[in-house]
């Protein structure tokens, strides 16, 4: 028994040493044969390592340029063993995103207010967003990673005539918001490869996490900060242009959700907890397009 056991163990370190050292044959349609390590085939293109030189090199050729492929051709291989265990993997697994645009609210005004009241407050709809990303891919096409985005918004008008506030009196005054939503977020990501030396990518990602909401107000003599929190889930779908091996050309559009249902309102050093109805629940719900840059790396 115990012999058996040794011969079997035996077998198996051949096999893996085999399935290791073995190297694959590829003959070209002007019958060149080359002695190489496959590591990839696509549609179009196999992508494979040799070794000319003393140095181990990594190329593609088009299938219509091979006549013929055998895998595990010859029992040796000339890439040493250390090399390929120590390659790095045939696709790039870290990607990392940069990206700025114009984002909109899309959450409603109430028609309660004047109409230059409400006016700015449509006006706060509007702003700039900020977005990075990072991701660890998988395989090729599939990855996890996190996700922030930035939101600011600002108005200001000046010499409001109306009764703001609920005081039944009319005012002039002046209205000043600041408004800023963070989100932060784990992220599922999906992209796609196509086209000539995969030039053009889709990207797509899913996630869900945290979001901050903070509006400082000043309306006359009265400054009101005012913030809350909630679950927000995002969704991105992008086009990347690769620039170079490492670089990519981003555009992307996404939409954030999520909305606050209670407020912590300071005024003059007082803080209040405000409960929102149905009516007025205070919605985050957010379309962006953005440009920037993405980033590729093994």
């Amino acid at each position: 028994m115990k012999k058996r056991l040794m011969n079997g163990l035996l077998i198996i370190c051949i096999i893996g040493f085999t399935n290791v050292s073995a190297q694959d044959l590829i003959v070209t349609k002007k019958n060149d044969s080359i002695n190489a390590q496959i590591t990839k085939t696509k549609k179009e293109f196999t992508y494979f390592r040799f070794v000319k030189d003393g140095e181990v090199r990594s190329t593609l050729l088009p299938k219509y340029d091979i006549k013929e492929l055998k895998k595990g051709f010859y029992k040796t291989s000339d890439i040493p063993e250390e090399y390929i265990k120590k390659t790095k993997k045939d696709y790039t697994p870290f990607s990392f995103g940069i990206q700025a645009g114009y984002g909109y609210m899309i959450g409603r005004v109430s028609n309660d207010y004047d109409k230059v009241v409400r006016d700015h407050y449509m006006a706060l709809k509007s702003g700039i967003n900020f977005t990075t990303d990072f991701h660890y891919f998988l395989s090729e096409s599939i990855g996890l990673g996190l996700k922030h985005s930035s939101f600011f918004s600002s108005n200001a008008e000046e010499n409001i005539i109306t009764t703001f506030n609920d005081n039944p009196n009319v005012q002039e005054v002046g209205l000043k918001n600041d408004i800023y939503v963070n989100y932060l977020g784990l992220s599922f990501a999906n992209r796609f490869k196509f086209g000539d030396k995969e030039k053009h990518q889709l990207f797509m990602g899913l996630g869900l996490g945290y979001v901050n909401y903070k509006n400082k107000e000043q309306a006359g003599t009265r400054f009101i900060n005012s913030k809350g929190e909630t679950l927000g889930v995002n969704y991105d779908f992008g086009y990347n242009y690769k620039l170079n091996k490492n670089i990519l050309l981003s555009i992307e559009l996404s939409y954030l959700t999520g909305n606050i249902r209670e407020l912590e309102v300071e005024e003059n050093g007082e803080t209040t907890v405000v409960e929102l109805n149905e009516d007025n629940i205070q919605s985050l719900h957010r379309v962006n397009i953005s440009a920037g840059l993405r980033f590729e790396l093994n």
